[in-house]
């Protein structure tokens, strides 16, 4: 390999190596049950005022907004 090719190619990996990631991560893992643990990253730079919330497998819930609500 030339030495302007190997420069370049150093180059190129130190300057994506600089820029930061952006972006959310998803983790999803098969229980080998039939059933999946998801998860997520926050990687926002700033606070999105978020809630996260967790439920256990077979909780029921329902809109809350009386009769007809979806469940």
């Amino acid at each position: 390999m030339n030495k302007a090719l190997l420069a370049a190619c150093a180059g190129a990996v130190l300057i994506l190596t600089g820029l930061g990631a952006k972006a959310c991560t998803r983790i999803l893992y098969e229980t080998g049950e039939k059933s999946f643990i998801v998860g997520r990253t926050m990687d926002w730079a700033e606070d999105p005022h978020s809630d996260l919330w967790l439920f256990p497998k077979g909780m029921t819930r329902n809109g809350g907004i009386g009769k007809g609500s979806i469940s």
